[in-house]
């Protein structure tokens, strides 16, 4: 979905979003036909995203100037204060979901081994960079909707407390 960066203060942030949803994405296949996009499964037609569909945005919290990781009370605090809103966007409209659900963790150790790469930090410029577990936050994004055509886009805008954007991911299929 991209990456952001912002700075609060002595502290910056890094954000990396991955959309998933179970196993909802793997397997499907679209095409480009004349009349538009078709999406299939097992070449079965899907038309519209599942009902839940989740965003994981990692956050490393750093003191600006270095590479030292931020105390973790104080990127707690930080981190505590940004708020997320996402859309549905269709052509240029955007219309907000029927319901976000955010929770702010730190991976296990053993969970953040399991993730195969920091590919989606690398514009970033830490992609050669080992990133203990415990430098990284997650922001746990349940997005719930219904009868979502798999053609809308999902747009995900972090803001600051003071309502400053600081981060917008956009996951299109298309």
């Amino acid at each position: 979905m991209g990456t952001g960066a912002a700075r609060f203060g002595e502290t910056c942030l890094i954000f990396g979003a991955l959309l998933s949803s179970d196993d909802f994405f793997s397997d499907l296949q679209m095409r480009q036909l004349p009349s538009g996009f078709e999406f299939r499964k097992k070449s079965k037609l899907v038309t519209e995203f599942p009902g839940v569909v989740h965003t994981d945005v990692l956050t490393w919290a750093w003191k600006c100037g270095g590479t030292e990781a931020q105390d973790p009370e104080v990127a707690r605090a930080i981190l505590e204060r940004i708020h997320f809103t996402a859309g549905w966007k269709t052509g240029v409209r955007i219309r907000p979901v029927k319901k976000l659900v955010v929770e702010l963790r730190r991976p296990s150790p053993e969970e953040w081994a399991m993730r195969s790469s920091m590919k989606g930090l690398e514009p970033l410029g830490i992609h050669d960079q080992v990133l203990p577990s415990s430098d990284i936050w997650i922001f746990g994004l349940a997005i719930i909707d219904e009868r979502i055509p798999l053609t809308d886009s999902l747009t995900v805008v972090a803001s600051s407390d003071d309502v400053r954007q600081i981060a917008r991911f956009t996951a299109h299929l298309h």
